[in-house]
């Protein structure tokens, strides 16, 4: 199995080094009853994260294709494909009470960041590099504190830590557990950005019963014992 180039990995590479931690685009699809279209396919084509990087964070991070998935659609189709999604669960060797679901409090559904990709702005299909729990070492501080441990002046470099949105996190959660029967985040929130305003005011996470995604609203100056910084990896460059 070859590399692509020192700054790109192909799809054998990188199932080699991150294993379960690495989820198929047929894989993503499939939670949404999605037929990829050869075009969206072929922008998936290249996996911008080398083989080294993929190395250094095989046991901390999901490699995930990202389909642009609005987290109101994101509830509306768990929400809508409850049996098909019950069978794969209960394949899983999962109860049915495990079932994935979204809390009651659906207050964001109406809320700009909750639809993604904008009106104005064509889907944006791209690999991410998602941490699989907020950054060590960021729990139980303000986001200003927080933003130092990722060097906030360099956030958008490659090889760098940025903030995740808020649909970047639950969009992974949902897929995670579809096709791993895992759940990440359990018990403990990270902090998001809310890409429409630029303000990392949302939280997102999964209370004690498994797969209930719980979104809330945090402050800046808001801390919590189990509260931590939602990250990912920025991707090389072409």
């Amino acid at each position: 199995m070859a590399i692509a180039s020192s700054t790109s990995t192909s799809s054998d590479v990188a199932k080699a080094i991150l294993g379960e931690n690495y989820i198929t685009l047929e894989e993503a699809a499939w939670c949404f009853r999605d037929d990829l279209a050869h075009d969206t396919a072929r922008q998936f084509a290249r996996i911008p994260f080398s083989a080294e990087t993929l190395g250094a964070l095989a046991s901390t991070h999901v490699l995930i294709p990202d389909l642009a998935v609005p987290i109101r659609d994101l509830r509306l189709l768990v929400q809508g494909n409850f049996l098909r999604l019950s069978q794969k669960l209960e394949d899983q060797g999962q109860a049915l009470q495990d079932l994935l679901c979204f809390s009651e409090d659906g207050w964001y559904v109406d809320l700009p960041f909750a639809e993604f990709p904008y009106p104005t702005e064509p889907p944006r299909y791209r690999w991410k590099l998602i941490a699989r729990a907020p950054l060590a070492d960021s729990y139980n501080l303000g986001l200003n504190d927080q933003l130092k441990l990722i060097g906030a002046e360099r956030k958008g470099n490659s090889g760098h830590d940025r903030i995740v949105a808020a649909r970047e996190l639950v969009y992974t959660i949902v897929v995670v557990l579809l096709t791993r029967g895992e759940c990440l985040y359990k018990e403990i929130s990270g902090r998001c950005i809310d890409p429409v305003t630029e303000m990392q005011r949302v939280t997102a996470g999964c209370s004690c019963q498994k797969g209930q995604i719980v979104i809330n609203q945090v402050a800046e100056e808001d801390r919590d014992p189990k509260l931590g910084l939602a990250t990912a990896r920025v991707p090389n460059r072409p």
